[in-house]
């Protein structure tokens, strides 16, 4: 789908340019047809949005999202990257499907459905200001990684393993997630990375 990226090329060329195309309707019949096909093979009531880690200097390349920067101003990335969810999310109501969002999400200007849940982890000043507004409003509920990224050797396993405190009846925390991201990760120490404490989640 090289058409559908920021750069217009295969990404076996430019694999550090991965952002989609926030400007192209072609974009959205792509996005639209990828979580229709999810949709139906995997039965799970969620979908997983993303919303973090924008991609700025590859975004910033293309003369159609300069051209956006320049006449939206400050706060430009957040109000694009707000437009793509708000599409993309079109999609997944549709197919009856709850959204996951990253923390980092909460910064953008959108309308999060009734129902979604924000994937907390990083515990930033901002996000510590905008998620427990979400909860409070009962649009969203909680979904933690705090202390259970299994790629993190400094970690030791009783913090892991008393995570489970921070759930309270009725409480807009539902549960955690233990995370292994493997960019530097491969045979020699994946099983160690994600066996050895994932026994404490």
């Amino acid at each position: 789908y090289d058409e559908k990226n920021m750069t217009g090329n295969l990404l076996e060329k430019t694999s550090d340019l991965v952002a989609l195309h926030p400007l192209r309707d072609e974009t959205y019949d792509f996005v639209r047809g990828l979580f229709e096909e999810v949709s139906a093979l995997f039965p799970d009531n969620y979908i997983h949005l993303g919303g973090d880690e924008l991609n700025g200097p590859c975004i910033e390349t293309d003369p159609l999202v300069a051209e956006y920067a320049r006449k939206n101003g400050e706060g430009w990335k957040d109000k694009l990257q707000g437009e793509f969810t708000e599409r993309a999310l079109k999609t997944i109501v549709a197919a009856g499907k709850k959204p996951i969002f990253w923390d980092e999400s909460v910064s953008m200007p959108i309308d999060f459905p009734r129902g979604s849940v924000i994937e907390w982890w990083s515990f930033y000043k901002r996000t510590s200001q905008d998620v427990p507004r979400l909860t409070s409003e009962k649009k969203a509920k909680l979904l933690t990684t705090k202390d259970w990224y299994l790629d993190e050797g400094n970690k030791d396993w009783w913090s892991r393993y008393t995570m489970p405190k921070l759930m309270k009846p009725n409480g807009p925390l539902i549960g955690g997630e233990a995370c292994a991201w493997t960019e530097h990760a491969g045979i020699w120490n994946v099983e160690d990375m994600i066996f050895r404490h994932l026994p404490t989640v």
